[in-house]
């Protein structure tokens, strides 16, 4: 029973590491600059349609940079999982 629990503490202490990783990368690698970039198109758009132009992109750039990293950060865990698994 102890190690039943030793182990479940051991995978909640994992999961919270993996998404507080995560977390920080969407915050600061992705919303941060992509932030930058929208404001600074911002700054340049000469109407509306720039400005929404803009947001596309913005939109576009925070999907795509997360899912890429989602991706990334999941198949590095669970490979590190498998392996440990295994061993």
């Amino acid at each position: 029973m102890l190690s039943t629990l030793r182990r479940c503490q051991v995978l909640w202490d994992e999961m919270n590491h993996f998404f507080t990783n995560l977390q920080y990368y969407i915050m600061f690698e992705v919303l941060e600059v992509s932030w930058s970039n929208f404001s600074n198109e911002m700054e340049v758009a000469k109407d509306l349609d720039g400005l929404l132009t803009a947001h596309e992109k913005y939109l576009h750039s925070i999907v795509k940079l997360s899912i890429r990293m989602g991706l990334r950060s999941c198949c590095s865990y669970l490979r590190h999982k498998c392996s440990s698994s295994i061993h």
